[in-house]
């Protein structure tokens, strides 16, 4: 009897934990439902403001409002986290019945244009931000969402202007960089995009999708390294189930001539992406690269391709079964007015490795022009098309000094008439034209990647800054994860290449700072990670 009475008592006191408190009255609901919201327990809330409209009899309008306003706000967070469309609208029509009741709701007119947002519905979605702006000027949260559905309308310059307008109004939120960011790189404005995502990560670090818009301007403007930084660290925030990230770092380290780390990248995406038609392509060119077979890569992953989309047509011109016109009057007639140039310029640059990949330079030379020299904005692989024809193209300065410096004058018999001449070393200009001879020499991707990428932000070329030394590692893979960790902690980094005694390493410094006092604080802060041991701050 005893264990059947502690057995019911604590089923009660069970009950009472999980059962929400009762409300005497409709403010009680009310405010118990107000609480709810700000701590995020949706479904709570919602049973509170259900209380309260079923009090209707003896409730005031004010307290209407506040109980639909309230459903309309807890049912459409709920619907946000669930992916379901119909408790949106059921939340868009909490707030029509709020704003019977009360038509200048200014808090209302934002939730229902952000709900007319996430459903689809653009030009409503306008149409209520605007009374909500109208209403209340400086909420940067209305004026960023009408910025959002703007963009989706098309109306890109009115949606960046509203995105300047919120970020004005709240320099701290980090929603309009990122918001602004996406556009910039849409426009190709891929310097812009970079600021715009650098400021959203110094605010908030830990959101993958950042990294990876991130790397992917910083692959548009030419910047390898740091973008293969970007995608790790867009992998680590998705415990490495990210094909995307995968498939643009091995694009990236591709283009760094880092080729048997992007086959492994390419591969894995492949497999787990079939669809993944794009990577099929890049992963080809890395087979021919390494000289592996590379015929199958059509088909192993899917059997035959339909030879009348993009990707049966480039794997037919890569087979040697179509030529280049028969590809790019495809892209014209079947490609969407606004990627044709994104898909027109990535055909052409294809087209151009293939040609570099079999020796025939000067193919691939026309085709990287024809990239580099397009009339009007610069187009989406301008710089890949850039600094892969650099490769293929010597300096005729080069050739005199080359031989100078590795291959020796023929000795001549020495009389006592004609002394010995005395070999003089180049010049420093010479030697320096030398240097960046052998760093656009594809053999050696480390060096070559470093001095087309970094040259500018060398530690040697960088004035009035403070920076300091993180590490010097011996492999690549080991300076990229430090590039990425130094990105995710919101810190600059790049890199130098050293030589000590025959052993080639690369260095990350952290910086440059405006002041040592900001440079110390970055290094005490690094100091406490566990494995690093960062150098003293240094002033060029």
């Amino acid at each position: 009897m005893r264990y059947m009475f502690c057995t019911f008592a604590l089923l009660i006191f069970l009950s009472l934990l999980v059962a929400p408190v009762r409300a005497d009255d409709i403010d009680d609901a009310l405010q118990l439902g107000a609480d709810a919201l700000v701590a995020q327990k949706m479904a709570l809330a919602e049973e509170y403001f259900d209380v309260a409209l079923k009090k209707d009899s003896k409730a005031t309008r004010l307290q209407l409002v506040a109980a639909y306003s309230g459903l309309c706000a807890s049912r459409y967070k709920t619907s946000l986290v669930s992916k379901n469309l119909e408790l949106t609208k059921r939340a868009v029509r909490d707030c029509d019945r709020a704003l019977v009741l009360k038509s200048d709701h200014q808090s209302v007119y934002r939730m229902r244009g952000i709900a007319y947002l996430t459903i689809g519905d653009f030009n409503r979605a306008v149409t209520d931000l605007n009374v909500a702006v109208a209403l209340k000027p400086r909420d940067h949260l209305s004026v960023l969402n009408r910025g959002l559905a703007k963009a989706r309308l098309g109306n890109y310059t009115a949606a960046i202007n509203d995105f300047d307008h919120a970020i004005k109004l709240k320099p701290d939120h980090p929603w309009g960089y990122y918001n602004r960011g996406r556009l910039h790189a849409n426009f190709y404005r891929y310097g812009k995009a970079v600021d715009d995502f650098s400021t959203f990560i110094r605010f908030k670090r830990g959101f993958e999708p950042v990294y990876l818009h991130r790397g992917r301007s910083r692959m548009r403007l030419g910047h390898y390294q740091q973008a293969v930084a970007d995608f790790y660290e867009a992998i680590r925030l998705k415990d490495g189930d990210n094909p995307l990230a995968l498939a643009h770092r091995g694009v990236a380290l591709y283009l760094l001539g880092r080729y048997e780390e992007s086959l492994e990248d390419l591969e894995a995406v492949v497999k787990k992406s079939p669809e993944d038609s794009t990577s099929r392509l890049w992963l080809f060119l890395t087979r021919e690269r390494l000289h592996r077979e590379s015929e199958n890569t059509f088909v192993e992953w899917g059997g035959e391709v339909d030879s009348n989309s993009w990707y049966g047509a480039m794997s037919a011109y890569l087979l040697g079964r179509l030529d280049s016109q028969a590809v790019l009057d495809l892209v014209k007639a079947n490609i969407d007015q606004e990627r044709r140039s994104e898909q027109e310029s990535l055909t052409q640059f294809i087209f151009g490795e293939w040609a570099a990949v079999r020796g025939k330079h000067d193919e691939a030379k026309k085709w990287f022009n024809i990239i580099v020299n397009k009339a009007g904005p610069k187009p989406p692989w301008f710089n890949a098309a850039h600094q892969q024809g650099n490769r293929l193209t010597p300096d005729p300065s080069f050739a005199a000094v080359e031989e100078v410096e590795t291959v020796l004058p023929k000795q001549k018999i020495v009389t006592k008439a004609e002394p010995a001449k005395v070999f003089r070393e180049p010049k420093p200009e010479v030697k320096l034209m030398l240097q960046r001879r052998i760093a656009n020499l594809p053999e050696d991707p480390i060096t070559s990647s470093l001095v087309r990428e970094f040259a500018k932000r060398d530690p040697a070329s960088i004035r009035d800054g403070y920076r300091f030394q993180l590490g010097a590692f011996s492999k690549s893979e080991n300076a990229d994860a430090a590039l990425a960790e130094m990105s995710r902690l919101g810190y600059e980094s790049y890199l130098q290449k050293i030589t000590i005694n025959g052993n080639t390493y690369i260095r990350v410094w952290v910086g440059q700072f405006s002041s040592s006092r900001e440079a110390n604080i970055a290094r005490s802060m690094i100091e406490k990670i566990p494995g690093r041991s960062p150098g003293r701050v240094q002033k060029k």
